[in-house]
Formats: structure tokens, sequence, C-alpha cells
């Protein structure tokens, strides 16, 4: 048996039922990374932090509090929403290594997407 894209799509939402039931049982967030696969085998990196009292991933919280400055952004954003488009996301943490849509929101539906810290800052103005 050969690893597809398709399935590799279907095994990874599988997996991410899975750990969402991991997440409520131990109050945790868990967060599967890219997959890389060949032709008979896959690997990714999985990341977890514990949730905080209100919900909020303590970990994103800290390192958003120890570089939101960078990037000209407010330190009350995090966990605040705004609208982009038709959709409304809330602010869920940083990636300093992407330099160009380092800002990671979480859509209403779940879906994180990435986005330019000045679409963020007029989203807020």
């Amino acid at each position: 048996m050969s690893i597809t894209k398709t399935q590799l799509k279907a095994i990874r939402s599988d997996i991410a039922k899975a750990l969402a039931e991991v997440e409520a049982k131990h109050g945790i967030t868990l967060d599967l990374g890219s997959i890389s696969y060949q032709d008979n085998s896959f690997h990714g990196k999985l990341s977890g932090s514990v949730v905080g009292d209100n919900g909020e991933d303590l970990a994103a919280k800290s390192n958003w509090e120890a570089k939101f400055r960078r990037y000209g952004l407010n330190k009350e954003w995090f966990g605040k929403s705004f609208k982009s488009g038709n959709d409304t996301f809330t602010i869920s943490g940083l990636n300093s290594r992407a330099s160009k849509r380092p800002v990671i929101a979480t859509a209403s539906n779940g879906d994180r997407y990435s986005f330019p810290p000045a679409m963020v800052i007029k989203a807020f103005a």
C-alpha cells in the first residue's frame, strides 16, 4: 500500500478528531503541524500547551506578550476578534518565523490563518 495525498488528508482529519478528544479530557491545546509523506510513511510534528481558565493557550499568550511590540501590535489584542472579508477571526498567536504573515488567527469555523501585521492593525483601527 502506498500513501496518497487523499489518504493523508483523511488520516489528518481522523487524527484531528482524536486530538480534540484528548484536548477536552486534559485541558490542553494540541497542534498537528504539517505532515510530510513518502510512498509508505509519513511524519509530522505535534505540539501542545496548557489552556488557561478562560480557554486561552497560555504558551501562545506568553509568546504574544513577549513579541507583540516587534510588529507594532497591541498587547490587549490577543484573544480579541476582528473581521476580514465575510469571516470573523480571533487572534490566537504569533509565528515569528513567518516574516510576512506572523499573526495567527482562528476563524469562526476553527481553521487557523496567518495575517500580516499591517492588516491586523488596520482591522483594529
